[in-house]
């Protein structure tokens, strides 16, 4: 099964340490954070009883709004949209004082269209294929995070098939993986330029970046505990950080 970020951390929860704001913002860094951290990643798909077949990409994690989002403040005053079961956003919305708008995915566009929603945490590439910035007016410049997933197998099914489909599926899904991520890095930064191109305003969150910052690492000390543990995302934030 190909899974998102909330598909993942239903299954390996503390994976979600990849995509707490603040930490991982460069696809470069993401590639070092999963390379050095493998074998501790890997041990929350085995506690899942999943096979994770290869590691995805979705784009980088950005606001789309009606209005200008400039600081963390600034949300307040407006309606935005969060995915249910998904722990990191909602946990950011709360340190904010934001009231968030639960919604499943396919309730988003026609909730931008009445109004219901006008902020919607998503990548360039989701808000361009699902038509959500044909209502939105405003896109943050730097992005918090990025959107992660991956393609997983029952650890059972896996197991089954002999130690020659093992490695021929394995090699498989690692070529595969590559080259999607690829793709979807690619196109995502294409996205951006197109909502940017079609008039969507850009804001630079510099100026507050202090204010940012610290949300981030607010919801990121909330989270400790209930997500990942606080050695995982010292390592996280560590690896992050190394040239």
């Amino acid at each position: 099964a190909a899974v998102t970020t909330t598909g993942l951390g239903q299954v390996a929860r503390s994976t979600l340490v990849l995509a707490v704001p603040g930490v991982i913002t460069e696809y470069a860094q993401m590639d070092r954070v999963r390379r050095r951290l493998d074998r501790q990643l890997m041990a929350g798909f085995a506690e899942g009883n999943v096979t994770l077949l290869g590691w995805g990409d979705v784009g980088k994690s950005r606001l789309f709004s009606t209005q200008s989002i400039a600081r963390p403040s600034d949300l307040r005053s407006t309606r935005p949209w969060h995915w249910r079961d998904e722990p990191i956003f909602g946990e950011f919305l709360s340190v904010v004082g934001a009231t968030p708008v639960q919604l499943g995915v396919n309730e988003v566009y026609p909730s931008l269209q009445t109004g219901v929603v006008n902020t919607v945490p998503a990548s360039a590439l989701a808000a361009v294929s699902l038509q959500w910035h044909t209502r939105l007016r405003y896109v943050t410049q730097q992005n918090s995070g990025l959107i992660v997933g991956g393609t997983i197998l029952n650890k059972s099914a896996f197991d089954a098939l002999t130690e020659a489909q093992r490695a021929a599926l394995t090699s498989t899904a690692d070529r595969a993986h590559s080259a999607l991520r690829r793709a979807i890095r690619r196109d995502d930064d294409r996205a951006y330029q197109t909502v940017l191109r079609r008039g969507i305003t850009e804001v630079d969150l510099t100026p507050n970046q202090g204010e940012w910052s610290t949300a981030q690492a607010t919801t990121r000390q909330r989270l400790t505990g209930r997500l990942y543990s606080a050695a995982l995302l010292r390592s996280v934030e560590s690896a992050a950080a190394a040239q």
